[in-house]
């Protein structure tokens, strides 16, 4: 099958993740497949130079903001194609609502990647989805039970499940040098958290600064590595005039999975989240989570058994949640880790995810096992 991906952008974040590493694997199953990127492909991007050499990437060039020209170049563009599965994520089915009564061969997927009214805020817009999903001219893909719970309730309508997924992380080429970096922390510091994320609301790296400032308190020696792009300078500026020293923001890393395995554990701060890509490489690299209980994660930590888990997004509870890290024995820290890196094996390997991802469009094309 010829299969069309459509993401807004590929710089570094988690559902462009997801694209390619499925387009790489859905490449290797034997389908023909071509990634469209609406705003411009950057020299800077680290995601598009991952593509198997076999995959084809189309940049639209989409401008900032509402683009009017974006519909007659995404009209030509899927016509051109002749795909057989045409596949959508996040903001990027808005472009294609328009365009949709104009195609008949083709089959409409997509994938929701976050909580559903988040995902979909406009309540225009939510309804004129609504009407596609119920006519079936678009197959809906949630990601996790949290997103499928949000989307049922956003549309009354049911969707397919496929649990996210990514490919396996190993260490880069790069890998010492950051093994050194955190050896030269760990002079000051009993323990180094990470959290790869870029600096959002969303991603609520305040609630770290109070949580580290706390930590001060206790007279536990750790630090947090905040490693992501700058992307709201309010949320950055304020972070950067109340926050301690042992918090610091080096910014966004080309190799930042390789402090998932050099770091003592990763620590998520989200407010919400669909299915956190990151939280997945943690699991691959055996990197211990401690989380806020953000969306599609409290699918996807079971509290001390792959993880810890707190109750609520206040900064006492995910404190709590850190010393009791800290207090793992030897044993019962690698009996974590273990149980970290059997749940990527278990649930969220890129095989996996594209395996179903390989049956639904086969299923719905007639093709499928």
């Amino acid at each position: 099958m010829k299969i069309v991906e459509i993401i807004q952008s590929l710089a570094s974040a988690g559902a462009e993740r997801v694209v390619v590493d499925l387009s790489n694997r859905l490449v290797q199953l034997g389908h023909e497949l071509v990634v469209v990127s609406l705003f411009p492909v950057r020299e800077n991007y680290k995601l598009p130079k991952e593509l198997d050499s076999r995959v084809r990437l189309v940049s639209l060039n989409k401008k900032l903001g509402f683009d009017l020209k974006i519909f007659p170049v995404l009209y030509r563009t899927l016509k051109r194609e002749k795909a057989d599965i045409v596949h959508t994520h996040e903001y990027s089915l808005n472009y294609l609502l328009p365009l949709l009564p104009l195609f008949k061969k083709e089959r409409f997927f997509h994938t929701v990647h976050n909580d559903a009214f988040r995902e979909t805020q406009n309540p225009y817009i939510r309804s004129l989805r609504k009407r596609f999903y119920a006519a079936k001219k678009i197959i809906p893909v949630t990601i996790s039970d949290n997103s499928h719970e949000s989307f049922t309730k956003a549309y009354g309508i049911e969707a397919v499940e496929i649990i996210n997924g990514t490919r396996e992380i190993k260490p880069t080429a790069d890998f010492e040098k950051v093994r050194e970096e955190i050896l030269q922390l760990r002079q000051k510091y009993d323990y180094v958290f990470v959290n790869i994320a870029r600096v959002a609301r969303q991603k609520n790296q305040r609630l770290l600064v109070e949580v580290f400032k706390k930590l001060n308190e206790t007279g536990l020696k750790a630090c947090v590595l905040v490693i992501g792009e700058h992307r709201h300078k309010d949320q950055y500026d304020w972070i950067m005039e109340n926050k301690p020293e042992n918090v610091m923001l080096p910014g966004e890393k080309a190799n930042a999975t390789d402090y998932l395995f050099a770091a003592d554990a990763f620590v998520l701060s989200s407010l919400w989240e669909g299915m956190p890509i990151t939280l997945i490489e943690a699991f691959c690299a055996g990197c211990i989570p401690v989380s806020t209980p953000a969306g599609g994660v409290e699918n996807m930590i079971t509290d001390g058994e792959n993880g810890f888990l707190s109750k609520d997004f206040t900064p006492d509870t995910l404190l709590g949640k850190i010393i009791a890290f800290t207090q793992l024995d030897e044993g019962e820290k690698q009996r974590m880790q273990d149980n970290c890196r059997e749940s990527y094996r278990e649930k969220y390997s890129i095989e996996t995810c594209a395996g179903k991802y390989h049956w639904l469009f086969g299923r719905l094309e007639g093709k499928g096992d």
